[in-house]
C-alpha cells in the first residue's frame, strides 16, 4: 500500500515525458545509483494533514468530473474543473493518445487571456488539483532519462539541484508503469504540499512541501514549452483552446 502512495507521482512524472518515453529502453547507471542511494523524505509539520480524500461530482464534463470535492481534515473546499488537455505521441504516420489531463482549481483565473490565465494557473499557489488518466500502457523501466529531460526542459529557470533528492524518490516509483484507465490524483495545496495517490482517491497522501518545485511541476503542461494543447487546460473559463 505504501509503496502505491509513492507510486502516484511517479506515474505522474511518466506522463510528463509523454514524447521521449519510447525512446529509451533503460535508465543511465548515474540515475539508477541516485536512486538506489535515496534516502526516504522527512516531512516538516503541517496545519494540513498528511492525507486528503477527492471525491468527485457525478456531472461530468468530456469525461472527467466538473466539480472535485477535496477533504483535508478540518479543511473542506470544492475545486472547479477549468479544462483538459491529451499528450499525445507520433509514431510514424500515426498519433497515439497518451493520456488525458483535466485541471482544476478552488479561485480560478477571472480576467485575462488564455495565455495570461495558464501563468497564472502554475505561479500562484492556491488549492488546485490535476487528474492524469492514462490512455495507454506505459513501461515504467523505459522512462528513467525521458523524464530526467522531460524536468530539465520545463524547469529552465530553477536551480535542480536541491531538487535531487525529491527527483530521485519519484523516479525510483518508475518500476511498475501504468494500464488504460488509471488516475493519478495530484494536488498542490499552499505551503508548496504535494499531494498524490495512483487509483486511490480516498487517500491522496502528502508527498513534500516544495514550492519551486511544485511550481515547476505544474509549469510542465501549463508552460508555454508544453505545446498549444495546454490552451484546453483553462478552455472552461475562457471558451477558447488556440492561443490569442
Amino acid at each position: 500500500m505504501k509503496s502505491l502512495k509513492y507510486l502516484a507521482l511517479g506515474l505522474s512524472l511518466v506522463a510528463l515525458a509523454g514524447f521521449g518515453v519510447y525512446q529509451y529502453l533503460f535508465a543511465p547507471p548515474e540515475i539508477l545509483e541516485r536512486v538506489a542511494n535515496n534516502k526516504p523524505l522527512e516531512f516538516a509539520p503541517s496545519e494540513f494533514p498528511t492525507s486528503l480524500q477527492v471525491i468527485p461530482s457525478e456531472e461530468t464534463a468530456d469525461g472527467f468530473p466538473k466539480e472535485v470535492k477535496i477533504e483535508a481534515g478540518d479543511h473542506s473546499f470544492t475545486a472547479r474543473y477549468t479544462g483538459q488537455m491529451t499528450r499525445s505521441k507520433n509514431l510514424l504516420v500515426l498519433s497515439i493518445d497518451l493520456y488525458a489531463l483535466a485541471s482544476y482549481a478552488v479561485d480560478p483565473p477571472k480576467d485575462g487571456d488564455s495565455e495570461a490565465m495558464l501563468d497564472e494557473m502554475f505561479q500562484s499557489g492556491e488549492r488546485k488539483l490535476l487528474l492524469l488518466k492514462f490512455l495507454k500502457p506505459l513501461p515504467g523501466k523505459h522512462i528513467f532519462q525521458a523524464v530526467e529531460e522531460e524536468i530539465e526542459i520545463s524547469f529552465t529557470d530553477v536551480d535542480l539541484d536541491p531538487l535531487r533528492p525529491n527527483m530521485d524518490q519519484f523516479l525510483a516509483q518508475f518500476a511498475n508503469g501504468s494500464m488504460p484507465g488509471d488516475i493519478v490524483y495530484i494536488a498542490w495545496l499552499p505551503g508548496g504540499r504535494l499531494y498524490s495517490s495512483f487509483n486511490e482517491p480516498e487517500d491522496v497522501s502528502l508527498v513534500l512541501e516544495d514550492v519551486p518545485f511544485v511550481r515547476a511541476l505544474w509549469r510542465i503542461w501549463f508552460g508555454p514549452q508544453s505545446g498549444p494543447e495546454r490552451f484546453g487546460l483553462v478552455s472552461s473559463l475562457t471558451g477558447d483552446t488556440q492561443m490569442k
